[in-house]
Order: structure tokens, then C-alpha cells, then sequence
């Protein structure tokens, strides 16, 4: 698993979606995790490829169907933050 250890970072959005995507795409095979604030927001993820078996922001608790097309995933990562400006 590759760890994303952000524990005491806040980081943007673009940053947060870039770092997962580029681990997403350099580790096509392996599971990934990020614990960390983006925007001011503690955000916990487990994926693997596109499939977001577990996406924690705040106090909101969701997933992603698996194999979900890239526009799919990014809109996904992006809803929570839709309303903050991110």
C-alpha cells in the first residue's frame, strides 16, 4: 500500500486532487491511502485505481463504484469540496 501521510498538513484541493491522481497512475497496481486536511477539511482515502473504497471528509463517510471512468472519480474527489470554493 502507498501511504500518503499528510497528518498535519492542509493542503488545496488541486494539490490533494493531483497527489492522488499521479499515485493513482504511478502505482496502477497497488492500493493507495491519504490522511491529511485539504482545505481546512480532514480528508482520509482508500482507493485502488479509481475505485474509492473509502473517502472520509469530515464527518461525511462515502465510496465509489468500482472501475468508474477518470471524469467519474475526479467529480467524485471534487463534491465535497463543490460548495467551499476549493
Amino acid at each position: 500500500m502507498i501511504i500518503l501521510d499528510y497528518t498535519g498538513k492542509n493542503i488545496t484541493f488541486q494539490e490533494f486532487l493531483k497527489l492522488i491522481n499521479d499515485t493513482r497512475k504511478l502505482h496502477r497496481q497497488d492500493w493507495y491511502s491519504f490522511n491529511g486536511y485539504v482545505n481546512g477539511k480532514q480528508v482520509a482515502v482508500k482507493g485502488f485505481g479509481t475505485w474509492l473504497q473509502q473517502y472520509i471528509v469530515g464527518e461525511v463517510n462515502t465510496s465509489s463504484g468500482m472501475e468508474i471512468s477518470v471524469k467519474q472519480f475526479n467529480e467524485r474527489l471534487n463534491s465535497p469540496f463543490k460548495n467551499s470554493g476549493n
